[in-house]
């Protein structure tokens, strides 16, 4: 058991202290499949402008938690502080490397002669293998002695052809010995590899492994070196099918197509051929060849035929094969192998089995009949199809980016042998690919099918429903089906990115709600307006959708956070598409109540101005003043000054009527004169005048005029 250290500095780059900075993590622990190290943390809670806080981590690594599994251990701490911005949050992405591995540099790898490649026939040959080793840290090992020294059993190499699956030597490793008088020398570790004789052509990794204790630790390691050349011809083989079933005394309708490509360095020359000799039932079964394909040429050739392909992949010959059934009095299953005078990378072979139909029988291989019955004769046999899964896994489980395999077994529960295939019902994002693509399976005898699921990186996590399907290849009408759950399991970095999408998703919708909360205060829409109500609706849809993802991140259910978090960001996209309606809706109303409001403007102005004019008129008249201490009625109301100025205007009227007709009676009267006419007021009609008293002018004398007399 260990313990290790982390320190990360964390920096207040703002003008803002940070006050509350809050933090959780994963589970407070790093985890690598079912493995984990748990860890402890401290961090500061408050960061001054411009100066560094820390996070502290110390690791616990216990073997009775990891199991001695090394690995890429990973989790992370969340950091929060509400007074940062413009995010308010961000993750610490935590990865640790538990490992005992060794870095393998498999330097070169010669010949005697010191070339890259080897000329192999009937006898064994040598090749030598420089390696360099590294602990991870970058620290070379070297010369390794004492209790730590390295021997040649620390060694371990085989090849494997980099085109096929073809290995040399098929299982173990090959021979190996010093390469120098001591096994490190001057600048590596020198090993002579033996290869076996008979070795096919090809392009070869040279894959090197190495064991190595130290400190009671044991390290281990593998590199390959890319690549060996082996000049000789190497053909790799496809069939179309490694299974027939077909009736007694017939000739088959389906046809065996067999590609063939030359791996090897040199031209392939020779024969090709299916070989059933080491089987006694395939002496019932003839080959007749029916086309041969040798680089766009289409030929008919025999059932063993010459074959001219040149090497590095550069041509391709296809063949396509009939088989011929005897007559029997029980089935049989006859093994055919396909051989080669050229060296192979591969072997292939096609079972094929013969049905006996007592009578005569049906012109055609099962997997071709398109009838539910078949029948010669006078005699009917009647066939019955039925397939059923009787096992299969109820739950697949597999990380992001992992490719898992799932088995199924099928039986024919019909009674006559058929071509049987299946299908995988699931997401889009998962792929499934079954092997092999079909295969015979005579009546009572159960098959297995290997089905392999391919997860993308970005599929979905939590629970898939699907659905495994067999069905007899020719009619599709005839299937089984099994329901399955296909579960996506949670990872680290996965998690790391949901807790960064619920943070940027939150900040988006912020601003969003700030602008929805603007249209809704402007008082411009209301409840019976449809796109403010879908807004409004969709605006408390999203705040739920965060507030329940938010519960699921801390419960740590990221599959339903990873799902909610799909559902705000299409909310999000559809409200902004409602809220460029509502704002367009939102100016054109502004702008027609600017308009009426500039109508009541100019009203207002009137009414001033009207209300102005009647203040002067009710004002007294220039040079006026109280009269005998009088106090003017101002403090009455509008209408009392209104009525006293009428009646003011009225008396003076009044009175100009009276003298007129006055100094009229005293000129008839008379001969006296005419009294002087009172002159008009030069302050004109409309001056309140009732209480007040013209001023004497400022220059005004008084003289006694009897006095000076």
């Amino acid at each position: 058991n260990k313990t290790r250290n982390a320190n990360i500095t964390l920096r207040n780059e703002g003008n803002v202290n940070l006050t509350s900075i809050a933090a959780r993590s994963s589970d407070n622990s790093v985890k690598y499949g079912s493995h984990h190290i748990n860890f402890t943390y401290d961090y500061s809670r408050w960061i001054e402008p411009g100066q560094a806080g820390s996070i502290n981590i110390l690791f616990d690594i216990n073997t009775s938690k990891t199991d001695n599994a090394a690995g890429l251990y990973t989790g992370w701490i969340y950091l929060e502080a509400n007074e940062s911005r413009p995010y308010r949050a961000f993750n610490v992405s935590i990865k640790l490397n538990l490992s005992e591995r060794l870095r393998v540099v498999v330097a070169s790898v010669t010949s005697p002669r010191g070339e890259d490649y080897i000329n192999n026939y009937t006898i064994a040959r040598n090749v030598t293998v420089k390696v360099k080793l590294y602990y991870l840290n970058g620290t070379e090992i070297v010369n390794a002695s004492g209790s730590n020294r390295m021997g040649i059993g620390n060694f371990s190499i085989f090849l494997d052809e980099s085109n096929t699956t073809y290995r040399r030597p098929t299982s173990g490793y090959l021979t190996i010995t010093k390469g120098r008088s001591t096994l490190y020398y001057s600048d590596g570790y020198y090993i002579n590899a033996t290869i076996p004789k008979n070795t096919s052509g090809g392009r070869f990794y040279v894959n090197t492994s190495v064991t190595y204790k130290a400190k009671g630790l044991d390290y281990t390691g593998s590199g390959k070196y890319d690549s060996l050349a082996v000049r000789r011809p190497g053909l790799h083989v496809t069939f179309s099918r490694t299974s027939l079933s077909m009736n007694e005394g017939k000739t088959s309708n389906t046809l065996l197509n067999v590609s063939l490509r030359n791996y090897g360095l040199t031209r392939a020359t020779g024969r090709v051929g299916l070989d059933g000799s080491d089987d006694n039932d395939c002496a019932y079964l003839t080959i007749t060849a029916y086309d041969k394909y040798d680089d766009g040429a289409n030929t008919k050739g025999p059932e063993f035929s010459a074959v001219t392909i040149n090497g590095n992949n550069t041509e391709r010959t296809w063949y396509r094969w009939r088989f011929t059934a005897a007559n029997l009095t029980t089935g049989v299953t006859c093994t055919r192998k396909f051989n080669s005078t050229n060296p192979l990378l591969n072997n292939r072979s096609i079972d094929v089995t013969i049905s006996n139909v007592n009578t005569g029988g049906s012109s055609d291989d099962s997997s071709s009949n398109s009838d539910d019955t078949g029948s010669s004769g006078d005699d009917t046999t009647a066939y019955n199809y039925s397939l059923r899964i009787t096992a299969y896994p109820k739950v697949v489980q597999a990380l992001p980016g992992e490719v898992v395999n799932a088995s199924i077994a099928v039986k024919n529960v019909g009674n006559i042998s058929t071509s049987v295939k299946t299908a995988v019902s699931i997401d889009d994002d998962i792929t499934a690919t079954t092997f092999p693509e079909s295969q015979s399976i005579a009546q009572g005898i159960t098959k297995n099918f290997t089905v392999q699921f391919n997860v993308s990186e970005d599929a979905a996590l939590g629970n898939h429903s699907s659905k495994f399907k067999v069905y007899v290849a020719l009619k599709t009408d005839r299937y089984n089906i099994q329901s399955f759950t296909f579960k996506v399991l949670s990872t680290p970095e996965r998690e790391l990115e949901i807790n960064n999408s619920y943070l940027n998703k939150s900040l988006e919708f912020e601003k969003l709600l700030e602008d929805f909360m603007k249209v809704k205060d402007s008082g411009f829409f209301s409840i019976e307006d449809k796109n403010f109500t879908i807004v409004y609706s969709m605006v408390n849809d999203t705040k739920l959708a965060l507030e329940n993802a938010k519960a699921a991140i801390a419960s740590g259910d990221y599959a339903t956070a990873e799902s909610l978090l799909k559902d705000v960001t299409a909310n999000i996209g559809r409200i902004k598409d409602k809220m460029s309606t509502l704002n367009a809706a939102r100016m054109a109303a502004e702008s027609q109540a600017w308009g009426s409001l500039w109508v009541w403007i100019i009203i207002g102005i009137v009414i001033a101005g009207a209300i102005g004019l009647f203040i002067y008129m009710l004002l007294p008249p220039p040079g006026y003043d109280k009269k005998y201490g009088f106090t003017p009625a101002v403090g009455g109301t509008i209408m009392d000054k209104i009525i006293g100025l009428l009646k003011h205007e009225k008396i003076s009227k009044l009175k100009s009527k009276v003298s007129d007709a006055a100094n009229k009676a005293k000129s008839i009267k008379g001969k006296k004169p005419a009294a002087q006419k009172e002159a008009p007021s030069k302050e004109g009609p409309g001056k309140y005048q009732e209480g007040y008293e013209k001023h004497k002018h400022s220059g005004y004398k008084y003289e006694n005029k009897k006095r000076r007399q």
